[in-house]
C-alpha cells in the first residue's frame, strides 16, 4: 500500500483519493462518528485515514462504498446512523423522562444509555442535563481534599469506592489542576508554619546559611524553592525584610 520516492514514503494515488474523499466530508466529531457509522468501520480508523496512514484493502473497500465512491456490496442493508441513534436516544428521553424507561425501550442498560447521552452531549448533539449521583456535594468533596490531600483518603471517609468518586468528580466539575492548587496551597501553608517555628526557636529571622546548617532547616529551603521558586521570592511575598542586609547595614554602622 505504500511505495517509496526520493522524498520519502507517501501514499500513493488511490490512497491519496480516499484521504481527500474522506478529508471532504469529515470536519468535526460529529461528522466522524456519523461516517464511521455508514462505513461501518470504527472511529479511530478514519482518524488513520485522516493522518494519512495506510489502511487493509477490505477496509477501504468498506468505507468506499460507504462513501458512496463504489457500489455497496450485494446484501448490505441500510442501517441508521451513529449519530442517529444518537438522537433517537435523546428524544426518547425527551419524552419518557428516565433513563430506565428509556433503557427498557431500546434493550439497553440505564448506565449505558447515559453513556450513550454524556457521549452526544460531548460532540454537540444535543445537551443532555446529567444528573449528578448521589453522594457527597463538591464542597464536601473539596473540604475533605483539603484535610486529607488523597482521594483515597476522601472516598474512605464518604464510604465511596474509588470508581464512585472519579465519577462524582467528573460531575461535580472537579479537576486535576483544581486539586492541584489545593495541594500547593497546603504545601505554603505547611511551609510558613515551619519557617515561624524556626524563627520562633531561634529569636530572628534565619539567614540562607542559618537555614543550611539544620535538617529542618535544608527541608525548609527545598519546600520554599518547591513553592515559590526561591528564598528571595519567599521572603518578597511574605515581606520579610532580607537577613543579609541587616548584617550588613549593622557592619556598615560599625565601621
Amino acid at each position: 500500500m505504500l511505495h517509496l520516492n526520493s522524498g520519502g514514503v507517501t501514499l500513493n494515488e488511490t490512497e491519496a483519493s480516499l484521504f481527500s474523499e474522506v478529508a471532504r466530508v469529515v470536519r468535526d466529531e460529529i461528522d466522524l462518528l456519523e461516517v464511521s457509522s455508514r462505513c461501518r468501520v470504527n472511529p479511530t480508523t478514519l482518524r488513520k485515514i485522516l493522518e494519512e496512514r495506510p489502511v487493509s484493502p477490505p477496509t477501504e473497500k468498506k468505507i468506499r462504498a460507504g462513501l458512496g465512491l463504489t457500489p455497496p456490496p450485494g446484501g448490505i442493508l441500510s442501517l441508521p446512523s451513529r449519530v442517529d441513534q444518537l438522537c433517537e436516544l435523546y428524544r426518547l428521553y425527551q419524552e419518557k423522562g428516565t433513563l430506565a424507561a428509556v433503557g427498557r425501550t431500546v434493550g439497553l442498560s440505564r448506565e449505558r444509555v447515559r453513556q450513550l447521552l454524556v457521549r452526544g452531549t460531548q460532540i454537540g448533539l444535543f445537551e443532555y442535563p446529567a444528573c449528578p449521583p448521589s453522594g457527597p456535594s463538591r464542597e464536601k468533596i473539596l473540604e475533605d481534599y483539603k484535610n486529607f490531600l488523597s482521594l483515597n483518603a476522601v472516598a474512605g471517609v464518604n464510604r465511596l469506592s474509588m470508581a464512585a468518586l472519579r465519577r462524582l468528580c467528573q460531575s461535580h466539575r472537579i479537576t486535576r489542576e483544581e486539586l492541584e492548587q489545593i495541594r500547593n496551597e497546603r504545601r505554603r501553608i505547611a511551609c510558613i508554619d515551619l519557617y515561624l517555628s524556626i524563627v520562633q526557636e531561634m529569636g530572628h529571622h534565619p539567614t540562607t546559611t542559618e537555614l543550611s546548617t539544620s535538617k529542618s532547616g535544608r527541608s525548609l529551603r527545598w519546600q520554599i524553592g518547591r513553592g515559590w521558586g526561591s528564598i528571595e521570592a519567599f521572603r518578597s511575598a511574605l515581606r520579610i525584610p532580607s537577613p543579609l542586609n541587616k548584617d550588613l547595614s549593622g557592619a556598615a554602622r560599625k565601621m
